[in-house]
């Protein structure tokens, strides 16, 4: 199996959650950046680009930036969920770009040793999202087994229907992943780039 063979099984197998949720999502992701793109911490270039042009044209954008460091196997397997649903390839590619835009809420902690019983590891992380996307209605748990060096080891997705990014996974050699905006970076994060891999999609091939 290829990308697109995983993208196709995996719109046929969510097909109908798919159709009623990305359109919905977006809409609901499009009117938040609008209403409140004058509050959002980002540079102040791309506030005008999407004044100025849309939301559309500055996800479109960041795609364009990313595409050179994407595995294409990972548009591949979004071409495959846009062929299985009728969907619109360039609304689940935008919704991936989603998040190299703007900066997510979350929580997450690693124990282990004494703050653990008997020492165990234990893995936290939350969404701190408001529920007005509905992402909370469509989860999905997805379990890759690749068939390809290039798509990694086994590992586990915990997302929503319709998206292959990972921000909360465990692969098969026990490796957890979790991720969390920085939303008031010091210097030492240097300046931020919108060219590179989008976090999602590294994330997945750390699995």
């Amino acid at each position: 199996m290829n990308g697109y063979d995983y993208g196709f099984a995996y719109g046929t197998l969510l097909s109908e959650q798919i159709i009623h949720f990305f359109p919905k999502l977006y809409a609901y992701l499009e009117q938040e950046i609008i209403d409140h793109l004058e509050h959002l911490k980002l540079p102040k270039w791309l506030k005008q680009l999407i004044a100025d042009e849309g939301l559309a044209f500055a996800l479109d954008m960041q795609n364009l930036l990313a595409q050179a460091y994407v595995d294409p196997e990972i548009y591949r397997e979004l071409r495959g969920i846009a062929d299985a649903t009728k969907i619109d390839y360039d609304l689940l590619l935008r919704l991936h770009m989603f998040g190299e835009l703007t900066r997510g809420h979350c929580s997450l902690y690693g124990l282990w040793g004494k703050a653990t019983l008997n020492g165990k590891t234990l893995q936290m992380r939350t969404f701190d999202w408001d529920i007005g996307a509905g992402l909370q209605d469509y989860p999905v748990i997805t379990i890759y087994h690749p068939r390809s060096p290039t798509l990694g080891h086994t590992f586990t997705n915990v997302a929503w229907a319709g998206y292959i990014g990972v921000l909360t996974g465990m692969s098969s050699t026990m490796m957890g992943i979790g991720s969390i905006g920085i939303l008031f970076p010091d210097d030492t994060f240097g300046d931020e780039n919108m060219m590179g891999l989008p976090f999602i999609f590294l994330q997945r091939y750390l699995m």
